[in-house]
């Protein structure tokens, strides 16, 4: 039986953690989308699922990047972090970036964050209740 792993400052991205916010973000795409008769065209907006599943997982590493530098994972969340993101995360991006707005991802590719989408991800995690630190870590190179 593994022990519980304690995150600290600095600590590197979970690929998990990404997945799980990548799949909330998918599953909330699809919930909005869920009137819609069959399969809603992604192809007018991102150029077929394949690009928008590429802005998902982005956005969900990116947040994930955010969090690692910004949380008090000394205070922690209550649950496991993956599971925490894929139950929680997905309504908040869209109300956020809405189903058409989500971030191209050039912008994830900046070594630093635009000031907007830090923004938006801290109203986000204020939304999730996260424990914020005043100051956030640098990041690692």
């Amino acid at each position: 039986m593994r022990k519980k792993q304690k995150r600290t400052r600095g600590f590197a991205n979970d690929p998990a953690a990404e997945f799980g916010a990548a799949l909330a973000i998918n599953e909330a795409y699809l919930k909005v989308n869920s009137h819609l008769t069959g399969e809603p065209n992604l192809s007018d907006v991102y150029e077929g699922h394949d690009e928008f599943m590429r802005r998902v997982m982005t956005l969900a590493r990116a947040f994930e990047t955010w969090c690692c530098r910004h949380v008090d994972w000394k205070i922690g969340v209550d649950d496991c972090w993956a599971y925490f993101l894929e139950d929680r995360l997905g309504p908040h991006v869209f109300d956020e970036f809405g189903f058409a707005g989500l971030p191209d991802t050039s912008v994830f590719r900046l070594p630093i964050l635009l000031p907007s989408v830090d923004r938006s991800f801290r109203r986000i995690a204020r939304k999730l209740k996260l424990p914020l630190l005043r100051k956030p870590t640098k990041a690692k190179s």
